[in-house]
């Protein structure tokens, strides 16, 4: 159970750092407003007027929205800030493209997966479909909003994914199952080379306590 437990937290750990919804970055003031001013100052070649009509055009709109772009600071005034990158054009499912909205379903899959050892034995978890409806109603059987709510989520992405096109159920969505099975045998492998590392620093500790200890001795 320990061990289940452990790998169940290396296994999140993973998964956070595959998604890309919640990104956040450390940077000061003056950056953000030197790379404002160049988007202003390179506009016309980033997005050219041409290519899309200004409602269309999420940069020219964001731009927009900001204005001019404020002078640098003084040194002293300068500071840094931690900001949380948000899709702005991408708030809902609507307007999720297609191969976003599969990544996070691929990264909610793999979330759910620490819930099949409870499941009973007599359920077909070789049919993905079965398996998270199942999860869904074990979730509510056990009142877990959050595990409730992702488990829905990921019967809708689904859904609509087999619409767009990107998933069948006539193959028990085949494509999802292969890009998972990469996904964990990626895992495993970082996993081992976490621990090389891990090994191998070490010994590079024991080397230098050996010679502090030597150093001392003299």
């Amino acid at each position: 159970k320990q061990w289940y437990q452990r790998r169940v937290r290396e296994l999140d750990k993973y998964i956070m750092l595959g998604k890309t919804s919640e990104v956040c970055i450390n940077i000061s003031l003056n950056e953000m407003y030197f790379v404002h001013s160049l988007l202003i100052q390179h506009l016309d070649l980033l997005s050219p007027k041409s290519a899309a009509p200004p409602e269309g055009d999420p940069l020219r709109a964001i731009l927009n929205d900001l204005g001019p772009a404020p002078a640098q600071l003084l040194r002293s005034e300068n500071a840094n800030v931690e900001l949380k990158l948000i899709p702005r054009f991408e708030a809902n499912d609507t307007a999720m493209r297609p191969e976003r909205m599969y990544n996070e379903t691929k990264y909610s899959v793999l979330s759910l997966l620490r819930v099949l050892p409870q499941l009973p034995p007599s359920i077909d978890t070789s049919n993905v479909k079965i398996t998270l409806e199942t999860v869904a109603q074990h979730a509510q059987n056990m009142r877990d909003p959050e595990l409730v709510e992702k488990s829905k989520k990921v019967l809708h992405n689904c859904k609509k994914l087999v619409s767009d096109g990107l998933l069948s159920e006539a193959d028990n969505y085949g494509q999802l199952r292969k890009d998972i099975v990469a996904e964990l045998l990626n895992y495993e492998s970082q996993i081992a080379k976490a621990n090389l590392d891990l090994d191998r620093l070490k010994q590079v500790k024991g080397s230098i306590q050996q010679h502090n200890v030597f150093l001392q001795q003299q």
